[in-house]
């Protein structure tokens, strides 16, 4: 039986960590933490995004896939979709992911101590 591995590095931290300084400086909980969710719900939407993307074009194994929002919440697609993603705290495996993809070199988003992964390639 043949089998595939795929995998894909997301983020939507580019640029925040200048307004998380400022956050900082004034002393702005709020905003920081609105800032941090919202860049990490991004980066999930984008993940399934291109997870379905995987699945219904570029490999194409699920072509005709037609699931509903709650199906999808229950991960009821064919695959197997292992974390970690940004809604999912063990990030234990994540570092040997990021080195096989070469993300920061590559992509130039690199590993925090977050879940956030935000420094842009220069």
């Amino acid at each position: 039986m043949r089998d595939y591995f795929g995998a894909f590095a997301v983020t939507a931290g580019f640029g925040i960590e200048e307004h998380l300084a400022r956050f900082a400086r004034e002393h702005d909980d709020y905003s920081s933490i609105m800032l941090k969710a919202l860049a990490d719900r991004l980066a999930e939407a984008a993940a399934e995004h291109f997870h379905e993307r995987v699945r219904r074009e570029l490999w194409g194994y699920a072509a005709a896939e037609t699931l509903t929002n709650e199906q999808l919440m229950r991960e009821e697609y064919r695959g197997i979709r292992r974390r970690p993603v940004p809604a999912c705290p063990d990030h234990t495996e994540k570092a040997k992911l990021w080195s096989l993809l070469d993300v920061e070199r590559s992509a130039g988003i690199r590993l925090t101590d977050s879940t956030l992964c935000t420094r842009p390639r220069r």
